[in-house]
């Protein structure tokens, strides 16, 4: 069976609104989110967050807030990502629309690069295209 990332309309609106959720945590813990800002995370790189049963990927796709992402550093983060979720035993990750939203790229050279990744690897990758309400 081939493995690749997909859309997923029906699971988005069964998750927590992540941004919710990253506000949250930020609130708890202000340090955990302060690498971009020192310098210490670059375009490619992976910043990973554990706690309890959430494993939380950042991504370094834009050089700085505000800046377009780059197609090469989504690749990149993407692959380190998948390789750190195998160490971990993860078998699905939800990942948004990285890079086409505020980092101003076209969405479908993003999500090309999505199904190459998701057809290398075991580890499902669930994207989700379209943001659906939670009820």
């Amino acid at each position: 069976m081939e493995r690749r990332a997909h859309p997923s309309q029906e699971l988005s609106s069964k998750f927590y609104n992540f941004e919710s959720l990253l506000v949250s945590q930020q609130a708890k813990a202000p340090g955990r989110y302060c690498a971009g800002k020192t310098g210490q995370f670059n375009l490619g790189d992976v910043f990973m967050w554990r706690e309890d049963d959430w494993v939380v990927f950042n991504l370094g796709t834009q050089k700085t807030w505000g800046a377009k992402a780059e197609l090469k550093a989504i690749e990149s983060s993407v692959n380190t990502m998948v390789q750190l979720a195998a160490g971990l035993k993860i078998d699905k990750i939800g990942i948004p629309k990285i890079g086409a939203g505020l980092g101003g790229l076209e969405w479908q050279p993003i999500k090309d690069i999505l199904i190459k990744i998701g057809n290398s690897t075991d580890i499902e990758l669930i994207v989700f295209e379209e943001f659906v309400q939670s009820k």
